[in-house]
C-alpha cells in the first residue's frame, strides 16, 4: 500500500517487489540494520544469496536505481510505522529517530516528503487506533 500512496506512477516489478522483497528470508534470515553498517563483505554475499534465492523462487525482480531507493524507502517506512505501534517507547531511541529521519530526507528526495512527514505523524499520534489527530 505504500508503493500505491507515495509512488502513484509505481511500475508494477516495484509493487511487485515490494510485496515479494523479503520472501527469501525465511531460508537466509535477516540482517540487523547496524550489521549492514559494519558486516562489509558478510553484508554483500548475504545479499547476493537472497538475490540467488529470490531468483530460485521465481520472485527476483529488476529495478531500476531509482525503484531500488523507492523500495528501501518503503522497506523502513514500514519498519518505523511497525515500531511506532507495537513498541511506541521504542521508537524515540535505540536508533529509530535516525531511521525516520533517514525516511524523511529520503522521501524528500524521491518527491514524497510530505506525504511520509504526514504518515508519521499520523502514526505518532495513533491516529490509526482512534487516537487525537
Amino acid at each position: 500500500m505504500l508503493v500505491i500512496v507515495l509512488f502513484p506512477d509505481h511500475s508494477l516489478t516495484l509493487l511487485r517487489a515490494a510485496v515479494t522483497h523479503d520472501a527469501a528470508e525465511f531460508v537466509v534470515g535477516d540482517l540487523s540494520q547496524p550489521f549492514k553498517a559494519v558486516g562489509g563483505g558478510l553484508v554483500a554475499d548475504h545479499a547476493s544469496l537472497e538475490g540467488d534465492v529470490l531468483t530460485r523462487m521465481g520472485l527476483a525482480c529488476d529495478l531500476s536505481e531509482f525503484e531500488q531507493r523507492c523500495l528501501k524507502l518503503i522497506d523502513r517506512i514500514d519498519a518505523v510505522l511497525f515500531v511506532q505501534l507495537r513498541a511506541p517507547q521504542e521508537a524515540r531511541r535505540n536508533g529509530w529517530p535516525e531511521v525516520q529521519d533517514w525516511c524523511l530526507g529520503e522521501a524528500a528526495q524521491l518527491g514524497c516528503g510530505e506525504a511520509v512527514a504526514g504518515l508519521f505523524w499520523d502514526s505518532e499520534c495513533r491516529a490509526y487506533e482512534g487516537g487525537a489527530l
